[in-house]
């Protein structure tokens, strides 16, 4: 394999398309420095992948494109393309097929990198893949340029370990080990996920196989339960029916005895009604009577209480003027003492008066002299705070200047001591190397987030339609529940009003079923099974129908023979009954059964029908909406519930068994759609699960990345700000020391003008305070006087008001005293009068009460009389009620018996029903149940055995009967985990041994190679320098970390460390370790940039030499201005800068360019 040629179009100076060939395996670039000559060597490192600017000679990646000239325009994107002779098959695999490989790669200004191979769309780390191995790379010890000979010897061990790794072809199992070290992590982190849902699995298996248990167990009790309920109901229904055909028989005899009593009770009552009504009319002459004689005593009660109230107001008045007499007598005294008090405080108001006018006038002067002092003190008081303004102003300002020198002194101080600090620090920090680092993992972060996205929105597109998946899922089962749960209630209904209906039918009459049975007419509809009528009518028509709606369906009446038939109605179908439009029989949407409503009308309401009656011709009836059936002289009531209608009851069950094929038909339905859905979800999962796994592998190995670009990025960043932070604060203290040299000068020259001013301040401030003491007493006496005189005056102001305040209160109180006393007056002169006119009524009062006497006496005499006649009639009535009463009495305990019987009868017959209906929600026929009954059941061991049973199902606590299938479910899944952690773990044995046999096959290789190297150092070192030695040491135990050191002695020189050697023997010491690694694994081609620059000629000739004898392996392209490596060139290749800025391409003649270089 071998370079064919470099296509370079708009790559940093060759703007123009541009191929550069390479027949042979020894081809020079000349040309005058800054010509562009390195730019190709640049050119290849790109394409292979080279993704820091540092190593291209840039600042960034768009430095690699053409920026224009002082003639030309930038262009927008550089392209390389790299032609490999590939027919010798040194690129194996899949690429060994190709004779010519082309790699490519090209840049736009964003930034963007596309890669090509062989002109298909590829991924850097694609283009990196194909040359592992080969000792070809950005950074591979193929490419040797200026700088980079002296960069190789001084490297560190590990850092020249990889050129040794290289060579051996190492990278590629380094690289194969670190995917097999990803996957055994991810493989770790999936198995212990794994593991962690396989414990729950098992917590939740163990959980539910108690469950399964418990519903398992619950059903059998629960089987058992229902048999044992069977049989005891069926024991109940039969002996229900014993005391059902009892109770009929008792009720039958009562109602005879019942009905004779009622007919002596309704004799008697007849004549209980003529006594009642003499009885009333001699109680109404006895009213009468009483209302008589009570007016006459009221008459007499009202005249005396009227004599009885005119004397006691008499005697009330008496008191009343004697009482009037006193308070005069009192108000009289009242009047004359608050005379004399007036007196005694007009006395004490004249003296105190002249007393307060003297303390007023002593008042004011006081308050004169207290006003010019406080003048006085209050201007004393302004000087003297003016004057202690002006000081603690100054001193104020004395502070300001001595804090601010202070402070001046110790921020010049601190600022000295930064600008030192910031010095030191500026020279740690460098930024060699992090640009080219952060360059290049950006990339490779680039390349993982393209995968990333493809795979994330192929998991989203999985987790959607899971999602959905499950949406539907829910959705079926939710619907699936649903349409059960209906069926299951329509099936109970459909029970129960089949259990109803048969009874109502009489479908329960064991010999009616055997005769028709017998006639082969079991099979055959009833009336009420087959009549269609209209909404609303169904009562009527039922109540007219009577027990016909019970009738048997029959095709032809006499073909029936009707020996020893029972109580049976049969009906042969007719389509030749009359329509009325206001019969009855209209409403019938039937022809059966119509010839039994015939005749009959219907209305809205009774008092219709009862309008309607009279018109009504024999043979005719009315029926009601409202339930009540009236004939022309007869009425029957008829209302019936709704729910105990049988037609009604048949048009429910109609549609609940179309609702329950409907219902059946959606649940297979609802079914299917489940399975087909739950595989889908199967599917889905495992497809995801491979897909999570995948992007859970990528996602970490980004991360990983990520965080190591933050880390390079973080580093740069901070490395950058600290030395532009550093830069810009020491040019800001250099300012603001010199600033604060120049402030501290003046605050010191202000501080002592300041001082100055102080003293003499403070000097003045002590004498304005010794005349302000003095002026302050002079007020305090002042003030005292003041203060003794107010008090004075206010005590006598007091007094004197009190005074006048009681003098007009008494001269108030004696007005009113005198009015007080002119009306006591006036109201003796008025019960003087009123006593004189009070008792002459009396008198006539009294003559007319004897009258009223005498009328009462009349009154009572014809009041007994009435009663005596009232008594006699109350008498024989009383003997009447007696009798009814005792027949009463004989009749309620019958009727009571009656009532009783047939309660007991309607409550057995309801507990027999319900002993029925409960038998059909179990699906029993009643007729089995009874025939495999024991011969002897005792109700007492059969319902403790029911609460055994109840007991047990109730100890088992809630029962999840889905606990079954879930069971089922979660165990086959468990299964299915279980075999997954089985071949994680044998995935995780696979991965470790494949490390260890990488490991061991590394460490043979590596060691093969270092040995192999080693002697070939130790070959190629004499022949480079002429003689001396060199060789490799390893630096560490492990071999497969530990790094290489080279250790060289030329000739006539002791043993020593590279470092201590010259450049060019340096130079030489990395051309024999190159070329050594050359003969143990040669790279296609061999790019040398000027290495021969710091060599003289003597060792140029070894130099070349060396190399023609390694062109026998290896292609060599290399850079020089030396005539004498110009020489040993088969082809020759000038560039030339003719154009400013444009590197071009040109043939040069091998003798012109080495006299040219000798020039």
């Amino acid at each position: 394999m071998r370079l064919k040629s470099i296509k370079l179009a708009g790559f940093k100076s060759f703007v123009d398309a541009t191929t550069v060939p390479f027949p042979s395996n020894l081809s020079a670039i000349v040309g005058p420095n800054g010509c562009g000559k390195s730019n190709i060597i640049d050119a290849v490192r790109w394409v292979m992948g080279e993704s820091s600017a540092r190593y291209l000679r840039g600042e960034s990646m768009a430095d690699v494109i053409f920026n224009g000239s002082s003639g030309r325009k930038p262009v927008g994107q550089a392209s390389i393309e790299l032609i490999f002779d590939n027919s010798d098959g040194t690129l194996g695999g899949e690429y060994a097929q190709y004779a010519e490989i082309a790699v490519r790669r090209q840049v736009n200004r964003d930034g963007k990198s596309d890669y090509f191979l062989n002109g298909s769309r590829c991924r850097r780390k694609d283009i990196t893949d194909i040359f592992l191995g080969t000792g070809l790379g950005p950074r591979s010890y193929a490419i040797i340029e200026q700088g980079m000979i002296s960069r190789l010897i001084e490297a560190r061990p590990e850092e020249l370990r990889v050129y040794i790794e290289e060579a051996a072809g190492i990278s590629r199992y380094k690289e194969r080990r670190k995917e097999t070290e990803t996957r055994l992590t991810n493989t770790r982190d999936n198995l212990a996920r794994l593991n962690d849902i396989r414990e729950e699995l098992t917590r939740q298996l163990s959980h539910l196989q108690k469950q399964a248990d418990a519903a398992e167990k619950y059903r059998t009790l629960k089987t058992e339960e229902r048999q044992s309920k069977i049989e005891l109901h069926g024991w109940r229904w039969q002996k229900f029916q014993q005391q059902i055909s009892h109770y009929e028989a008792v009720i039958q005899q009562q109602a005879i005895q019942l009905a004779e009593s009622l007919t002596m009770q309704q004799q008697l009552e007849g004549s209980l009604t003529i006594e009642r009504d003499k009885e009333a009319a001699s109680h109404e002459a006895l009213h009468v009577a009483q209302n008589q004689l009570y007016g006459i005593k009221n008459t007499i009660t009202q005249t005396e209480q009227q004599i009885q109230f005119q004397r006691q107001r008499h005697q009330q008045l008496l008191q009343q003027q004697q009482a009037l007499s006193i308070r005069q007598q009192q108000a009289i005294q009242e009047g004359e003492q608050n005379a004399e008090e007036t007196q005694l405080l007009d006395n004490e108001l004249a003296l105190l008066l002249p007393q307060q006018e003297e303390l007023e006038a002593m008042l004011e002067e006081s308050s004169h002299r207290l006003e010019t002092a406080e003048m006085a003190l209050l201007t004393q008081q302004n000087s003297y705070e003016n004057q202690q303004r002006e000081n603690a102003q100054t001193t104020t300002q004395v502070q300001l200047w001595q804090s601010r020198i202070q402070s001046l002194e110790q921020t010049l101080l601190r600022a000295q001591e930064r600008q030192q600090r910031l010095q030191m620090e500026m020279s740690q920090f460098a930024t060699d190397g992090l640009l080219d680092d952060v360059a290049i993992q950006q990339e490779t972060l680039a390349e993982l987030d393209v995968l990333l996205q493809d795979e994330q929105q192929h998991l989203e597109q999985l987790s959607a339609s899971m999602a959905e998946a499950s949406q539907q899922a829910q959705q079926l089962q939710q619907q699936h529940h649903q349409l059960k749960s209906q069926q299951q209630q329509a099936q109970g209904q459909e029970s129960a009003l089949k259990a109803l209906q048969q009874a109502a039918l009489g479908l329960d009459d064991q010999q009616q079923q055997r005769w028709l049975q017998t006639q082969g007419l079991a099979g055959n509809r009833r009336l009420a099974e087959v009549l269609q009528v209209e909404s609303g009518f169904e009562s009527l028509v039922e109540a007219v129908l009577g027990d016909a709606i019970k009738a048997v369906m029959v095709d032809d009446l006499s073909a029936i023979n009707m020996a020893y038939s029972p109580s049976v109605i049969l009906l042969e179908k007719d389509d030749s009954s009359p329509i009325a439009t206001d019969a009855l029989v209209g409403k019938l949407l039937s022809q059966v059964g119509r010839e039994w409503v015939v005749g009959v009308k219907h209305c809205p309401t009774l008092a219709d029908a009862l309008v309607q009656r009279h018109a009504l011709m024999a043979g005719e009836s009315i029926i009601s909406q409202d339930g009540f059936w009236l004939g022309k002289h007869w009425l029957k009531v008829v209302g019936k519930k709704a729910e105990d209608s049988v037609l009604a009851r048949q048009t429910v069950l109609t549609l609940l068994q179309q609702q329950l094929e409907q219902l059946q038909h959606d649940i297979a339905h609802t079914q299917q759609m489940q399975a087909v859905l739950t595989q889908q979800q199967q599917q889905m999962e495992q497809e995801r699960f491979l897909a999570q796994r995948q992007l859970s592998q990528h996602l970490q190995e980004r991360g990983l990345q990520q965080a190591k670009l933050a880390k390079l990025q973080a580093q740069l960043t901070q490395t950058q700000l600290q030395a532009q932070r550093i830069g810009q604060e020491l040019d800001e203290l250099a300012q603001q020391v010199a600033m604060d040299t120049e402030t501290l000068a003046e605050a010191r020259l202000n501080l002592e003008t300041h001082l100055e001013s102080l003293q003499v301040q403070q000097y003045a401030s002590e004498d304005l305070q010794a005349a302000r003491e003095a002026t302050r007493l002079d007020v305090h006496h002042a003030r005292q006087s003041v203060q003794q005189a107010r008090q004075q005056s206010h005590q006598l102001a007091l007094r004197v008001q009190s005074v006048q305040t009681r003098l007009l209160a008494l001269s108030q109180n004696r007005q009113r005293h005198d009015q007080h006393i002119a009306s006591l007056r006036q109201q003796s002169d008025d019960l003087h009068i009123t006593l004189q006119t009070l008792m002459e009524p009396v008198a006539e009062l009294t003559m007319t009460l004897e009258g009223y006497f005498a009328d009462r006496l009349q009154a009572e005499s014809h009041l007994q009389a009435t009663e005596t006649a009232l008594k006699e009639l109350t008498q024989q009535y009383r003997q009447l009620e007696q009798q009814r009463q005792q027949l009463t009495l004989s009749i309620e305990p019958l009727r009571q018996q009656l009532e009783a019987n047939r309660l007991a009868w309607q409550q057995v017959s309801a507990n027999q029903s319900h002993v029925l209906a409960q038998l059909t929600e179990m699906n029993a026929d009643i007729q089995d149940v009874v025939n495999q009954l024991p011969e002897s059941i005792d109700e007492v061991i059969w319902q403790q055995r029911l609460e055994q049973l109840a007991t047990k199902i109730s100890r088992l606590g809630a029962i999840n009967l889905a606990a079954i299938d879930e069971y089922q479910q979660q165990a086959e899944r468990k299964n299915y985990l279980d075999a997954q952690a089985q071949d994680l773990d044998e995935a995780l044995e696979k991965l470790e041994s494949a490390i260890k046999h990488i490991d061991k096959e590394t460490r043979v290789l590596f060691m093969d190679t270092f040995n192999q190297v080693n002697e070939g150092l130790q070959h190629l070192f004499p022949k480079v320098f002429g003689g001396g030695m060199a060789s490799l040491h390893l630096v560490g135990e492990d071999t497969l970390t530990s790094g290489v050191s080279i250790t060289a002695r030329p000739p006539g020189k002791k043993n020593a460390t590279i470092h201590l050697l010259s450049g060019g023997e340096k130079a030489l010491t990395a051309l024999a370790l190159v070329f050594a690694i050359f003969q143990l694994n040669p790279a296609p081609f061999c790019l040398l940039d000027e290495v021969d620059a710091p060599l003289d000629d003597a060792n140029v000739a070894r130099f070349c030499r060396l190399v023609e004898e390694m062109a026998q392996q290896v292609q060599f392209i290399y850079i020089t201005h030396n005539k004498i490596a110009m020489s040993m060139a088969q082809q020759l290749m000038g560039v030339t800068m003719h154009e400013p800025g444009v590197s071009r391409l040109v043939s040069v003649n091998v003798e012109q360019a080495a006299a040219l270089a000798a020039a």
